[in-house]
């Protein structure tokens, strides 16, 4: 309705606080926006088993728009009728909040509103990065949900946008982690974070779900360093380049650097 995103739909949220001890715990400052943003509130102990991660944003025109880094918490309701008797026991074996409709309510920054179905969200009013993080989010658990126990879905993501801010709404590049830890987890959930990271790495090893190759893990290794060049297709070119040269090098000659300026993009390559 007004301020950041208005004009979008957008997930419940806002900047923390330097009360209430929300910089060492943001769920703390998760709790209190959801509560502020639609009336409905969410006990401490579940809004910190609901942590998923972290979200950065970067931006081409830094000047004009400053980078932010968002703490994630995905936390299921349970929406019930007025009259409804709630099962106290059922809520707490499936971690699900249970809410009457006469809870939600909104505030002159933003209005809720109930989806039926995940399906219906009309991504194409929303944030660019929405499209990734949150589709992989909602799949996730729409698949997971099948099945007897319900696995908790964690990931850090890295999205960096072209010039014009939430006016031009376009990402140039982004990067995703999954189950990756947090290198600061917000104080009293480092237990919950990690032990919510040890039953995803079970899951992992059980699926055979990929893991990151040297060439992925040194493209989030500069994006984790603040280092938003070179775009995907960039570095994928330059790697390739680097590649290449290496396999004309004779065993006992050794490359010490490979720079690409085709494209006018450059890279730096160091083998032994």
């Amino acid at each position: 309705l007004r301020g950041f995103g208005q004009g979008f739909y957008n997930c419940f949220g806002g900047k923390l606080e330097k009360t209430n001890d929300e910089y060492n715990n943001p769920a703390r400052g998760a709790i209190r926006e959801v509560r502020e943003e639609t009336g409905i509130h969410v006990p401490l102990s579940q809004m910190e088993k609901s942590y998923v991660g972290q979200i950065h944003f970067t931006f081409e025109d830094w000047k004009d728009n400053r980078a932010m880094k968002m703490h994630l918490f995905c936390v299921f309701v349970n929406l019930l009728e007025d009259g409804d008797v709630i099962n106290e026991q059922q809520c707490n074996e499936t971690d699900t909040l249970p809410i009457h409709s006469s809870q939600i309510r909104g505030c002159d920054e933003i209005e809720p509103k109930w989806f039926q179905n995940a399906y219906d969200i009309p991504l194409h009013q929303m944030f660019a990065d929405d499209t990734v993080w949150l589709t992989m989010l909602l799949k996730h658990y729409d698949t997971s949900m099948q099945q007897p126990m319900r696995q908790k879905l964690m990931f850090d993501a890295w999205f960096h946008f072209h010039p014009g801010g939430e006016g031009t709404n376009s990402m140039r590049h982004h990067f995703v982690q999954v189950n990756r830890p947090v290198k600061s987890a917000p104080g009293p959930m480092d237990s919950l974070v990690q032990s919510a990271i040890n039953d995803y790495a079970t899951y992992s090893k059980s699926k055979n779900v990929h893991t990151y190759s040297f060439e992925k893990k040194l493209f989030h290794a500069l994006h984790n360093n603040g280092i938003n060049s070179p775009t995907i297709k960039e570095f994928k070119e330059n790697w390739a380049m680097a590649n290449a040269v290496r396999t004309f090098m004779k065993d006992e000659n050794s490359m010490l650097a490979v720079i690409d300026v085709a494209g006018g993009h450059g890279a730096l390559g160091e083998f032994d």
